[in-house]
């Protein structure tokens, strides 16, 4: 397999176009926020700084604001979603700031996910009012 294309430039000087709320890489053809993404999620600095935010945090954030004091954290989340980062930098901006982050157990996260997927924080303002409850 021919590797010699990582070693040109890429085109635009790898900046992202704007497409909506989300911009998409000229560099990796539409699919490349997907490996960016991946990339991040499966890096040894996002894993060490999971781990130390769940020693931290070792319950659910989101079960303690309901009285449920002793639900185990099991995973991570981005409170501004990763996705949101307007390129590679953006993106691993949000995804290492601890300030951006929530230890939550699956079920929590779950529904997390949820409520991004049903649309109602998938728009700018949205996403800003839902922000606001954590801050």
């Amino acid at each position: 397999m021919d590797r010699s294309h990582k070693k040109i430039p890429p085109p635009n000087g790898g900046r992202a176009i704007k497409e909506g709320w989300r911009s998409r890489s000229t560099w990796h053809g539409g699919g490349g926020r997907r490996k960016d993404y991946k990339r991040i999620i499966h890096s040894k600095r996002w894993n060490a700084l999971r781990t130390a935010y769940i020693a931290e945090h070792p319950f659910c954030e989101d079960c303690m604001a309901a009285g449920i004091l002793d639900q185990k954290a099991e995973e991570v989340h981005h409170i501004r979603p990763i996705g949101m980062g307007r390129d590679f930098a953006g993106m691993c901006a949000l995804a290492f700031d601890p300030h951006n982050l929530r230890s939550l157990c699956h079920a929590c996260h779950v529904r997390a996910h949820g409520k991004l997927r049903r649309g109602r924080t998938t728009t700018d303002e949205g996403m800003e009012a839902w922000l606001r409850q954590f801050l």
